[in-house]
């Protein structure tokens, strides 16, 4: 008897032990699943589908992809702006030295001496057979040019085409350009038209620091 109740006692404690088992136990089956794939286990749902497995490495390349959306423009505009200013910084630009010469050009034929001053440096180290002279003195000249040529009006034309631009160092370049000039001068009897070879130095801020000539033809 006692053996029969032993074993009945062991019985009954293993039943206990197996129960609690069965209770911490996931027993995981097609029959408690539910067609979206989740589990439910004391209500509450687990997803074991191949797609939630993989959602995190999708949300981690959704991040990656985003984050070189952003880096990527940042730095084309970055390349962009750099090479934008080397073009702007790059001395000598062509297209400054050309607007200069026009600017030039129309200023002298109009004779406007106020906006004479923004062509050249504060000191023009030669015009013509002048050194070393300031903005001032460079003006007076050009005033004293029509007065002592007896020069009423001038019409003049640039050639592009014999644009020369050299550049002598960091500061400075030199240009060279043919124009020709037509006068209307108080005496008829000179020389009304000119054939030129003008000269210029011209610092990297655009402006002239040397100006001369030569006459290639005149009638």
């Amino acid at each position: 008897m006692n053996k029969r109740k032993k074993k009945k006692k062991r019985t009954k404690s293993l039943r206990k032990k197996n129960n609690r088992r069965k209770k911490s136990m996931l027993i995981i089956s097609k029959d408690n699943s539910n067609a979206d794939g989740t589990i439910q286990l004391n209500n509450t749902y687990i997803n074991f589908t191949g797609k939630d497995l993989g959602s995190e490495k999708r949300e981690k390349l959704k991040i990656v992809l985003t984050v070189i959306g952003i880096i990527v423009p940042v730095l084309m505009a970055i390349l962009s702006n750099t090479t934008c200013s080397n073009s702007t910084t790059k001395f000598p630009d062509e297209e400054r030295i050309q607007t200069l010469i026009e600017d030039y050009r129309t200023i002298t034929n109009s004779s406007n001496y106020i906006e004479c001053r923004k062509l050249y440096s504060p000191i023009v180290e030669r015009y013509y057979n002048s050194y070393n002279i300031d903005i001032d003195s460079v003006v007076k000249l050009h005033k004293s040019y029509n007065r002592k040529f007896g020069v009423r009006g001038k019409i003049s034309n640039i050639y592009e085409e014999s644009l020369v631009i050299n550049k002598t160092n960091n500061n400075k370049v030199e240009v060279s350009f043919n124009e020709d000039f037509l006068l209307d001068r108080d005496d008829t009897t000179k020389n009304t038209m000119f054939l030129l070879k003008k000269y210029f130095v011209v610092d990297n801020e655009y402006k002239i620091v040397c100006e001369y000539e030569e006459i290639i033809k005149e009638w």
